[in-house]
């Protein structure tokens, strides 16, 4: 896929994040409510195959070869993501606007640690959401996973950048402490995406390790009982 149609896909994805964003206004007092429509959003954007930067940021190192191309192909999904997102916070902020202001305004009275830890969180939630659905597409159970784990996002109060900059833009809320805010969540959703997947394939290396070991001790124990 060209460099141009994976922007388009990130931008059609970015669509779906202000949705689930605009979910939060709308349903303030069922928090139950706003997280199951963002899941389903997730859910949504890797069925149709769009360019959804949390779920892909887990997949830069996968291939050693590869990994300028991935790094390339998450910098635009990302800023396909934001731009789309941002460009409907501005547009619909006659709309939004106040409500917008006053999530925003909580946002940037987070100290800084938080904001790391909870988008930590975010992070390595949405890699495993987007993990269980590419483990066990077409299964059912695959799409209870992942729309729940994207879910929990929300319900816990953990931190998605994407989905936050709506907010920002909605309320016109761009000056140093919002600039900060976001640069931080964007770190910490990165870094917990890419931090779960490596400690995962680590795992996942162990077992190999130790399943080729089994085999091979049960090799050597037939060959001398055959002898």
């Amino acid at each position: 896929m060209s460099n141009f149609k994976q922007f388009l896909s990130a931008i059609l994805a970015g669509i779906l994040f202000t949705v689930g964003a605009i979910a939060r206004i709308e349903n303030g007092s069922s928090k139950i409510v706003s997280a199951v429509i963002f899941g389903v959003c997730i859910l949504a954007m890797l069925t149709l195959k769009l360019g959804f930067s949390d779920g892909k940021i887990g997949y830069v190192f996968s291939n050693p070869k590869k990994v300028n191309e991935n790094l390339g192909l998450f910098a635009i999904v990302f800023l396909g993501n934001l731009v789309s997102v941002a460009a409907f916070g501005l547009v619909l902020s006659p709309i939004y606007g106040d409500a917008a202001k006053i999530i925003a305004e909580e946002f940037v009275s987070v100290p800084y640690i938080e904001i790391l830890l909870k988008s930590l969180l975010c992070g390595a939630l949405l890699f495993v959401s987007a993990h269980c659905y590419h483990r066990l597409v077409g299964n059912g159970v695959g799409s209870v996973i992942t729309v729940l784990t994207a879910a929990a996002v929300i319900y816990c109060g953990f931190i998605h950048s994407i989905s936050d900059a709506f907010y920002l833009f909605a309320a016109r809320a761009l000056n140093i402490r919002c600039i900060i805010y976001f640069a931080i969540a964007a770190a910490g959703n990165i870094l917990g995406g890419l931090l779960f997947s490596i400690l995962y394939e680590a795992k996942k290396e162990d077992k190999d390790d130790s399943s080729h070991r089994h085999h091979r001790h049960h090799s050597k124990k037939e060959e001398s009982e055959k002898e």
